[in-house]
């Protein structure tokens, strides 16, 4: 398989990785970016290969359907987490908040702040759902 590489202002060729994550990883748009100015800076007389072009393709279908799954993957862990969560509403929990102040009281409803779930206990800051330590009793209305 070719290098793939970008040509700066310049006109220089230089290997790189996107700006936007960790070294050595470039979103499909940056790769298709890349893709199209080498076919437009490409040697005339050497032109890319046909099974070359369609390794890079796959690559860019394969770089998309990962990152799909990734999303769906996070969505799915925040549905299992409500659901987890939903099963504490009314019952009396202890943990620590995310200052890392104590935290305990009856579990009043959730909410979701930047796919994280947390639990509303009155008086208290969120909980969030991974720093529950403790499921103490389940609260009665009855009082019995």
């Amino acid at each position: 398989m070719s290098s793939i590489y970008s040509i700066d202002g310049s006109g220089t060729r230089a290997s790189g990785s996107g700006a936007s994550g960790a070294p050595g990883e470039i979103s499909a748009e940056q790769f298709l970016k890349i893709l199209i100015s080498e076919l437009q800076n490409q040697n005339p007389l050497e032109p890319m290969k046909n099974n070359e072009l369609m390794s890079q393709m796959t690559q860019i279908k394969s770089l998309e359907a990962t990152s799909k799954l990734v999303e769906e993957l996070g969505a799915l862990t925040t549905g299992m987490k409500l659901g987890s969560g939903a099963q504490l509403i009314g019952r009396l929990v202890s943990g620590k908040a995310a200052n890392g102040s104590p935290v305990m009281g009856k579990v009043q409803g959730l909410v979701v702040q930047n796919g994280n779930v947390n639990l509303v206990i009155e008086g208290y800051p969120l909980l969030p759902m991974d720093n529950v330590e403790e499921v103490v009793e389940e609260v009665s209305g009855d009082g019995s």
